[in-house]
């Protein structure tokens, strides 16, 4: 009975996922139709919360039901515990540091949902609702581009979920939907999500396809050269104009508008911001500040522009500035290492290798967007992914029969 829930509940958390996508949609026109977005944020706030205690209620019961607690459940308290050490030597915002310890909080009970419930999830089990997904992408991105073409928006529509539809249809091998899908990520305009969505389908083809860890060394060697010769190409034949590919211009180095402060959207001027709000300090630099820091935010390209923030979009940083240098190394090293490992493991079952390349492949997306966003941070799929990673790294496959009780 219980695991007949946990599967009802991840058809809601999906539907979650689905919610955002619309979120995005009405967001985009809002200040046109005159929906407050501070609203609508606010919305988003409470559905996440709500997510939030569905899967601490879930997690807490099947730990009541003698299953027991993992030994990643150690990094999660640690980081807990250290964090607030150093919220009480540094002396941080108390309103930063309850942000910061939800954010764990959330990120570890996700994690914990997707090690307990769905590694025994069937491939099929996931259809429909990544064809919900993949269908509401293929009226949002579309939508985006006629408001932006009517409308001055923020240049760029985006939601990571897409990436995790093309990861589904390319394991499924429906060819032409994964084309599609991936044709739509790319016109959303969101250069994080694209780059790190090229850099896993060179780890996925090398290392699964093509079986060879060598050929993914050379592969992540040459990755930049591919990078710089698709921006080559797009900058020759002129393509800035396609939708999806307009931003590129200041990012690629062969761009007359080459600006990275702008291409950066920010996160140049928040890297600079974050320097001189640490002060000259030196143990931030060594320990990490703890909970609650948080500093002044100016951008390069409006002077008058300065805003404080207790986050940055950078999810590595953003860990080394909160834990200190151990815990990113700590948390790269082990779970990028487990992804890479569980995704070129063989002697599943059809229907569980295909979660298993599905949520490895996903997880390195994951960690690797995180460059270039806090989705590590505040995206609990992508630690529900982790989870079902770290399951299937146990060979914990056979479900506890009292699940079904």
């Amino acid at each position: 009975m219980l695991c007949k829930w946990s599967f009802l509940w991840f058809r809601l958390m999906l539907l979650w996922l689905a919610f955002l996508i619309l979120f995005n949609i009405v967001r985009l026109s809002a200040s046109y139709v005159g929906i407050d977005i501070l609203v609508l944020g606010g919305v988003a706030n409470v559905i996440n919360f709500v997510f939030f205690v569905g899967c601490s209620i879930f997690v807490i019961i099947l730990w009541s039901q003698r299953a027991r607690v993992s030994v990643h459940s150690i990094f999660f308290i640690l980081a807990l515990f250290y964090g607030w050490v150093f919220w009480g030597v540094n002396e941080g915002s108390s309103v930063a540091a309850v942000k910061h310890v939800y954010l764990i909080v959330f990120a570890f009970v996700s994690f914990e949902f997707g090690r307990l419930f769905l590694f025994a999830l069937d491939f099929n089990r996931l259809k429909g609702v990544f064809f919900l997904s993949f269908f509401l992408n293929l009226i949002a991105v579309p939508a985006f581009i006629v408001i932006s073409s009517l409308y001055k928006v923020y240049p760029g529509y985006g939601v990571q979920s897409i990436a995790y539809v093309c990861f589904y249809f390319l394991v499924a091998g429906n060819k032409y939907l994964f084309i599609i899908a991936s044709l739509i990520l790319v016109a959303q305009g969101k250069r994080s999500i694209f780059l790190s969505y090229l850099f896993c389908l060179v780890v996925y083809f090398t290392l699964v396809v093509l079986r060879s860890r060598f050929l993914l060394f050379i592969g992540c060697l040459l990755f930049p050269v591919i990078l710089l010769s698709l921006l080559f190409l797009i900058d020759f034949f002129s393509l800035y104009s396609m939708p999806g590919l307009s931003r590129l211009k200041y990012i690629s180095p062969f761009s007359g508008d080459f600006d990275l402060f702008i291409g950066s959207s920010g996160r140049a001027d928040e890297f600079l911001s974050v320097i001189r709000g640490l002060d000259g300090a030196y143990l931030p630099y060594l320990f990490g500040a703890g909970f609650g820091f948080t500093y002044e935010w100016t951008l390069s390209y409006l002077s008058d522009f300065s805003e404080v923030k207790s986050y940055l979009h950078n999810s590595p940083l953003m860990i080394y500035i909160l834990l200190g240098p151990f815990f990113v190394l700590l948390f790269y090293v082990y779970f990028l290492g487990k992804s890479l490992s569980v995704m070129r493991s063989r002697g599943w079952d059809q229907s569980s290798e295909r979660v298993l390349r599905f949520s490895s492949l996903s997880a390195v997306f994951f960690l690797v967007s995180g460059g270039f966003s806090l989705n590590i941070l505040s995206d609990p799929v992508g630690w529900v992914l982790l989870g079902v990673v770290c399951a299937y790294a146990k060979n914990t496959m056979r479900v506890p029969r009292y699940l079904y009780a």
